[in-house]
């Protein structure tokens, strides 16, 4: 394990990176050599054709995100999305390597595509534990469900979560995680607008007019 440390995301402490110690001491070169070398990792065994074949079944998520609102019908244009996704997908585990953030309690976070295509490699162990491993873990990183119906307080706490991960993503890779595959909070439902939300969703129920 090398013997670097990074601010932590959501604290004051000081969180030990998880990258092997032979990477450059530049947090940009050793994230971009994980990301690398998983990219590498998964060409070498053969995952890379079957994880880009579930993200084409899955490019509605990028659409209905509203982040992404032309059809994607030239092969060669979802071919780049694809490789995009699957290429923040892989920055998000390196961040989270570099970090330690491997096993809970989680401190950062992914947004819904993100997620989506992290359970999609997910769904291949073999291969997602061979990425893991190739980033510098000495086990597979924990899984952190993207939890859709979170209350207020939730909300609030993995709103800051994800502001974490986006400060890192900059920090790591000097450059603004790409708005295709990372909203902006602002685009997040905030926890005053979940909290009216059901408000008046209860007020529905209960007979009263919700407007």
């Amino acid at each position: 394990m090398a013997t670097e440390s990074y601010a932590s995301p959501v604290g004051n402490s000081s969180i030990p990176s998880g990258a092997d110690g032979q990477l450059a001491d530049c947090p940009e070169n050793s994230a971009r050599r994980l990301v690398t070398d998983a990219k590498t990792t998964l060409s070498e065994h053969g995952a890379m054709k079957h994880l880009k074949r579930s993200l084409r079944r899955k490019l509605h998520v990028l659409q209905e995100q509203k982040v992404y609102k032309r059809d994607i019908k030239d092969g060669d244009l979802e071919e780049i999305v694809v490789d995009g996704w699957i290429n923040e997908l892989l920055r998000f585990l390196a961040i989270k390597s570099l970090v330690g953030d491997t096993t809970k309690p989680f401190q950062i976070m992914p947004g819904e595509p993100i997620a989506v295509a992290w359970e999609a490699l997910m769904v291949m162990p073999s291969y997602y534990a061979n990425v893991c491993f190739a980033m510098g873990n000495d086990n597979v990183i924990d899984h952190d469900p993207f939890d859709f119906n979170a209350d207020v307080e939730e909300e609030k706490h993995r709103l800051k979560r994800y502001n974490a991960t986006l400060r890192l993503y900059q920090q790591f890779f000097d450059e603004q995680a790409p708005h295709l595959y990372w909203k902006e909070p602002s685009l997040e439902k905030s926890a005053v607008e979940i909290f009216f939300e059901s408000a008046l969703q209860k007020m529905s129920c209960a007979g009263f007019p919700a407007g």
